[in-house]
């Protein structure tokens, strides 16, 4: 496959991947019983969704990128982290790993979770939005193109915005029954 093909699908398979999980974290900010309810079928669709795409665009880049190899991987990552914050090291490729397995997981448990009709550890949820958060965070803002670092003030305040709105509609929606 051509160069440029090569690199449209990886780009776009991260970026929707990305899309699809902030719409997920936003639509549950939203929600105004975002903690106390069971997750929604969309809520499970986003995420698995975004999931596949981060799996698709994983597959992809050891393909065409790392020859499937563990350690053209390692190496990759570690020139990247070089040119970044000046350490030549590539063990953030198992932070990637990490990623995709505690991914797998979580749509596991919050699937469970939406077949169930319960809600799920408000612990648990706020430990994986923290990794992916940071994970999100040093994929887009720190190693990313620059244009995701102008983009990354807005999406807080969105969704701070989000917070807000569904903080409110619990606490409305509480003081109505």
């Amino acid at each position: 496959m051509e160069a440029s093909t090569a690199e449209q699908w990886l780009q776009w398979t991260i970026r929707g991947s990305l899309l699809l999980a902030y719409s997920r974290w936003l639509y549950r900010l939203w929600s105004p019983r975002a903690i106390t309810a069971s997750p929604s079928r969309l809520d499970c669709w986003l995420w698995g969704f975004a999931f596949g795409l981060f799996a698709v665009h994983i597959c992809l880049s050891f393909h065409w990128v790392h020859n499937w190899r563990h350690t053209d991987a390692w190496l990759q990552t570690a020139t990247e982290t070089e040119a970044v914050v000046g350490i030549r090291r590539g063990d953030g490729i198992w932070a990637n790993y990490a990623m995709i397995a505690i991914w797998a997981f979580d749509l596991v448990r919050l699937c469970s979770a939406t077949r169930q009709h319960r809600p799920t550890s408000h612990a648990v949820d706020w430990s994986i939005g923290l990794f992916f958060g940071f994970m999100f965070f040093n994929a887009t803002v720190v190693f990313g193109p620059s244009f995701y670092q102008y983009l990354f003030v807005p999406a807080m305040m969105m969704a701070a915005y989000c917070w807000h709105g569904g903080k409110s509609r619990q606490i409305q929606s509480f003081a109505d029954s």
